[in-house]
Formats: structure tokens, C-alpha cells, sequence
């Protein structure tokens, strides 16, 4: 497998701290769901995501893989975490199941004016 590089643009959002609490309208009973912050990064994620690599299911017991994810925050003020960029990809279907993804190095930098993530995808 060739490796995959995507560059996907915006404020990568925490999905650790972007949670809302809604409660089943039948039970009463409260669930978290992702924010509307999240929601909207996964859109566009997918949007950005090239044609070429949508739909691709990469991944398998047999193909494990790797990821390589530098995030450009606007400030030191965010979390790091990268789940949501594995969302994203399975989602965008460029990944089968983000359980496959077996390695993850994930760096950090700091961009105010161009909040980004790359993620190099490839096998392990």
C-alpha cells in the first residue's frame, strides 16, 4: 500500500471536551452525543477528503495500519486528541474500522492564521 497523505483544514475539535448530554425522548434517559461542533468538523472533513481516497475501506486483520498526524492548533489553549480525526476517516470511508489503525504518532504544532491536521496513513 502506497502511503496516504490528506490534509483536512480547520480547528480540529476535542471530542473529550465537545460532548452534549440530550435525554431519549421515549425513557427520559440521558446520553452524551457529539457536539455540534464535532458534527460540523465531521462534515467537513469528508467534504474535504479527495474523491480518490473515499470509499478506499483500507484496513483488515490482515492490513493493519499506521497513522502519522501532525495537528496545527490556532493556540497552546487546546487539548490534544486526534479521535476525531479517526471518525473522520471512517466516515469519509478511507478507513474500514479505526480499529485497524494500530500505530499512532501524533505531533503538534502551532498555526493561528491556518488551523490544520495531515494525516499520513500506510501499513504497518
Amino acid at each position: 500500500m502506497k502511503p496516504i497523505l490528506l490534509s483536512i483544514t480547520g480547528t480540529v475539535v476535542s471530542l473529550k471536551n465537545s460532548r452534549r448530554l440530550v435525554r431519549k425522548a421515549k425513557t427520559g434517559k440521558p446520553f452524551s452525543i457529539k457536539s455540534a461542533d464535532a458534527e460540523r468538523y465531521l462534515r467537513d472533513f469528508v467534504i474535504q477528503t479527495p474523491a480518490k481516497y473515499r470509499g478506499l475501506k483500507l484496513g483488515s486483520a490482515d492490513e493493519l495500519l499506521k497513522a502519522v498526524i501532525t495537528i496545527w492548533y490556532p493556540s497552546l489553549r487546546s487539548d490534544v486528541d486526534s479521535a476525531i480525526l479517526m471518525d473522520g476517516l471512517q466516515l469519509a470511508q478511507v478507513i474500514s474500522n479505526d480499529r485497524w489503525i494500530r500505530e499512532i504518532h501524533t505531533f503538534t504544532e502551532i498555526d493561528a492564521k491556518n488551523p490544520r491536521a495531515e494525516i499520513i496513513l500506510e501499513a504497518l
